[in-house]
């Protein structure tokens, strides 16, 4: 979901020029990814202020956030990003060095669907720049056996709503994203809607997180995923290291 967004913000969004001030709380994400019901992978990396993505809701295993500027057609400003250097990730089906890009945010193009092994050990290694550097490393999952991948679900309505899935004998985790808004494009009022969990098999979403959601918001692609990641903080940035195998869905409205 949050390479949706990232696309959005280079497709649609401007920065300002020069050296950037960098806010006293970052929040890094390096996302690896396989989707089933896309068919392709994913490598991204972005780094913003960590104060731009505030909880609204949270219960149990799964919370509600807003997420700044996922418009598409340049009707918001992008949030400003900041350069951790070049990211070199080793572990992958092959070795990479990412550069940052238009607004910091790093996109490897030609990424095949086939992104790690299963017992794959990926590493990413960044020498700092706006942001201090540091190291990051897990381990690759199997596929999530589900019927998720490219289904249309129904509406979640007011819940609770339960995601079910083949459980792992790994000790991986279990990630599931949706995204809502009013509108799924032109700079619109975003919320996602986040649940981690053990790789036991099933995840109910609560009445509770769900009432978070506005009547009218539709549902704009979501996934649930199996992975291990890794998490370092250094200098006041915290940042994820995510290597998943996800299957991706549509909801036709969430509420």
């Amino acid at each position: 979901m949050r390479f949706i967004a990232a696309l959005a913000l280079v497709a649609a969004c401007g920065s300002d020029d020069g050296d950037p001030e960098v806010p006293a709380e970052i929040e890094g994400h390096v996302e690896i990814l396989e989707y089933d019901g896309l068919d392709l992978g994913f490598v991204s990396a972005q780094f913003t202020d960590a104060t731009l993505t505030p909880e609204v809701a949270h219960d149990g295993d799964c919370r509600v956030y807003e997420q700044p500027c996922l418009g598409q057609v340049g009707a918001c400003a992008a949030p400003e990003g900041y350069s951790a250097g070049t990211l070199d990730v080793a572990g992958l089906w092959q070795p990479l060095s990412i550069e940052p890009g238009f607004n910091n945010l790093y996109i490897v193009d030609g990424v095949p669907r086939d992104v790690f092994a299963d017992d794959a050990e990926v590493t990413v290694t960044a020498p700092g720049d706006d942001i201090d550097g540091f190291t990051l490393a897990a381990g690759g999952v199997a596929p999530l056996e589900s019927e998720l991948a490219g289904a249309e679900l129904d509406p979640l309505g007011d819940g609770p709503a339960t995601f079910s899935w083949t459980a792992g004998t790994a000790g991986a985790r279990v990630r599931l994203e949706i995204n809502a808004a009013d509108v799924c494009h032109a700079g619109a009022h975003w919320l996602v809607l986040q649940c981690d969990t053990d790789d036991t098999g099933s995840l109910e979403v609560s009445s509770a997180v769900l009432a978070a959601i506005p009547r009218g918001y539709s549902g704009c692609g979501g996934w649930l995923a199996r992975y291990r990641s890794d998490v370092v903080t250094a200098g006041g940035a915290e940042t994820e290291l995510l290597v998943a195998n996800a299957d991706w869905f549509n909801i036709v409205q969430v509420r």
